[in-house]
């Protein structure tokens, strides 16, 4: 069968050959026969098993296409000949001919037509051109976006994440699922509140619980988030996490609730784990930060002068995640005697009333003659 299947594409290559041919008989070579000529034939060296000769009829019969002016049926072929490329192991080739079928079908207003190509195109080179089977999810996305599908943006962004985390790239996949969740603040979706913790799970795979903590904050503008199943799992998440509490932070993901996600996603929770040791260091968490200042008030008494130290702490909390330079130089704090010192050497004692002296009472002269002259009567 695939002998025979083989001889029949060899000869309607050579048919297809003929058609092209000019001569003093024909002048113009016939594009459609022979473009019908090498279509047929790429389907008999499928059937006879041999991809790359169909690869190569399918890539000509696209090119007649095009210089018969028939853009459609061009993409047409060269979408089937990615597919065949892709059964050579040649998914460059592939990739290639999927962008330039997309290409064809958007100039020429066939979008839905490029937009589920582009689909089938993503998911045939998931496993052997990751990077740009994401690049074709990315731009089915944007498609979707323009033509108001936000179900189907959404959904194109998910396929795209997942690739990127089967190949362990956390970082793009971090970044494309940001760009998800700001998508959907915009135009929520049912699955909305599961992107946010599916953001989350990605975040503590990079250890960086800041952001992942800032992911949630995020998430509960959605809608139907707050009293949700996967606001629950989330905020179990993070505090187990931060207590560094493997024995509950294992229990949530291997729980039913993570058992049920997405594949991709409940494997990448079970790979969790809470840091301990050295790789505490790499985990990066909001920083807080304590500031002590020391206030004193003089109380002045009656006669002798006392000091009352207040001490007030400030607290201050930030979220930066960048750790405080080592360079700064922090001032050693005084000890109680010392501030005593100091808040004594600062208060005046109080001011004491000046009393006026006190003098003995001078008689007068005209009293004291008069006091005399009246006990000589008296005598």
């Amino acid at each position: 069968m695939a002998n025979k299947s083989a001889a029949e594409g060899e000869s309607l290559v050579k048919e297809a050959e003929k058609s092209l041919k000019t001569g003093l008989m024909k002048w113009n070579a016939d594009f459609d026969e022979a473009a019908s000529c090498y279509a047929k034939a790429a389907t008999a060296f499928k059937n006879a098993k041999d991809a790359g000769r169909s690869l190569d009829c399918f890539v000509r019969a696209g090119e007649c296409h095009i210089k018969n002016k028939v853009p459609f049926q061009a993409a047409k072929a060269f979408e089937q000949g990615a597919f065949a490329a892709k059964e050579t192991g040649n998914f460059q080739k592939a990739s290639e001919l999927l962008n330039r079928a997309y290409s064809i079908y958007v100039e020429t207003g066939n979008q839905d037509t490029g937009g589920m190509m582009l689909e089938r195109g993503a998911k045939m080179l998931e496993d052997g051109l990751p990077e740009q089977a994401v690049v074709l999810y990315r731009k089915a996305a944007d498609l979707a976006q323009v033509h108001d599908k936000p179900q189907t943006a959404s959904d194109m962004f998910d396929r795209a994440v997942r690739v990127l985390i089967k190949a362990e790239k956390y970082n793009d996949a971090s970044k494309l699922l940001d760009e998800l969740i700001q998508h959907e603040l915009q135009s929520p979706s049912p699955a909305a509140r599961r992107f946010v913790l599916y953001s989350l799970l990605v975040h503590l795979k990079r250890d960086d619980f800041a952001a992942a903590k800032n992911v949630l904050q995020e998430g509960l503008s959605l809608p139907d988030f707050n009293g949700s199943s996967d606001l629950s799992v989330a905020q179990r998440l993070l505090q187990a996490y931060d207590d560094y509490d493997r024995e509950a932070f294992k229990a949530i993901t291997g729980g039913s609730f993570i058992k049920q996600m997405d594949p991709v996603y409940a494997r990448l929770a079970r790979s969790l784990d809470v840091p301990e040791g050295e790789d505490l260091s790499n985990v990066q968490r909001p920083q807080t930060t304590t500031h002590t200042s020391t206030t004193m008030r003089a109380t002045p008494e009656p006669g002798r002068s006392s000091t009352t130290l207040e001490n007030r702490t400030v607290t201050a909390k930030t979220e930066d995640v960048r750790a405080p330079s080592s360079e700064a130089e922090v001032p050693k704090p005084k000890t109680f005697a010392e501030e005593d010192e100091d808040a004594a050497s600062k208060v005046k004692p109080p001011v004491q009333p000046v009393k006026p002296a006190v003098l003995p009472a001078v008689e007068s002269p005209t009293e004291h003659s008069t006091n005399v002259e009246d006990e000589e009567d008296l005598t």
